[in-house]
């Protein structure tokens, strides 16, 4: 007898074939409808670029502002023995704006993903994160490889693959405002750029109030940097005289017009400087008498972590 036909190729098998996974046709069929396309599962690398071994750890630094912070970092490991592994890391960095480093151990395996999430509402600047793959401690190991590096939010964090690796200076910084009552008689007023960031003086708002006392004052602005060197000073014309109350107020990018103090008000322009950690900003007045003093002085800044 004659060898039975082979059936034309596409076409499936008799409903009494068995398929691998134990199904017939007929049963298959039924369950997820008729295949054109079939894919081919066994004898494949992974869909993941990145293998780790034991040796190797989860490196995460974080900057953050942000008071009661809690960052959630997960991904899927391919474990060599062909199980699908979850795993979680979280962190609470402290508000201050330093930098924090943790360095977590890994398994073997294909990393297939990691996704970093705040735990509540974040303002965009407010907390930064950058993750690496890592070989060695954490205090002299080597970053392999970077994963994430930008700010989170409260839609969404950084992920990998498909993010974006993002500078801590890049973008629109952290727009807030500081608030000072006072400043002690006869002192000028002081502000610090502090370690971690890099701040633009957006907008500075300054009431001074001068004594009875005879003489005049002369108010100005001085940017210094950390070495204190100048890099701007604006001094206000005409000087004040005595038992004299005037709002001051320097604004981002009016221009290069500088009004004079009219009607006890007075408005003057900002450069476009960014100032560095320990750069300072002063409001102070030449021939400041012991009664004179600074009050209500509104700073609005704009500001990054200088990682």
């Amino acid at each position: 007898m004659g060898t039975p036909p082979t059936p034309p190729a596409g076409q499936p098998p008799a409903d009494s074939q068995e398929q691998p996974h134990g199904l017939t046709f007929a049963a298959e069929h039924s369950l997820i409808g008729a295949r054109a396309v079939t894919f081919r599962t066994q004898g494949l690398n992974p869909p993941s670029i990145l293998y780790t071994t034991a040796d190797d750890g989860l490196y995460i630094n974080v900057s953050n502002l942000q008071p009661g912070q809690t960052l959630t970092f997960a991904s899927q490991f391919l474990l060599p023995d062909g199980r699908l592994q979850p795993m979680v890391w979280t962190v609470n960095p402290p508000p201050t704006g330093a930098a924090t480093a943790y360095l977590f151990p890994l398994t073997e395996g294909y990393l297939f993903n990691l996704t970093c999430t705040p735990a509540g509402s974040t303002r965009r600047g407010s907390t930064w994160v950058y993750a690496a793959i890592r070989r060695g401690n954490l205090l002299s190991g080597v970053n392999l490889q970077t994963l994430l590096q930008d700010y989170v939010d409260s839609l969404s964090g950084p992920t990998w693959p498909g993010g974006t690796l993002r500078s801590s200076t890049d973008g629109v910084g952290l727009m807030t405002t500081q608030f000072t009552n006072s400043v002690t008689a006869g002192q000028p007023f002081n502000y610090t750029v502090p370690a971690y960031a890099r701040v633009r003086v957006r907008s500075i708002m300054v009431f001074l109030a001068t004594s009875a006392a005879v003489g005049n004052r002369d108010p100005y602005l001085l940017l210094s940097d950390n070495s204190t060197n100048q890099i701007f000073h604006d001094e206000i014309e005409p000087a004040m005289v005595a038992s004299k109350s005037v709002f001051m107020c320097w604004a981002f990018m009016l221009g290069w017009a500088q009004t004079a103090l009219s009607q006890n008000n007075m408005a003057r322009s900002l450069p476009d400087l960014i100032l560095n950690p320990g750069y300072t900003l002063q409001v102070n007045a030449d021939g400041l008498l012991a009664g004179d003093q600074f009050q209500f002085i509104t700073l609005c800044l704009e500001s990054w972590f200088s990682v």
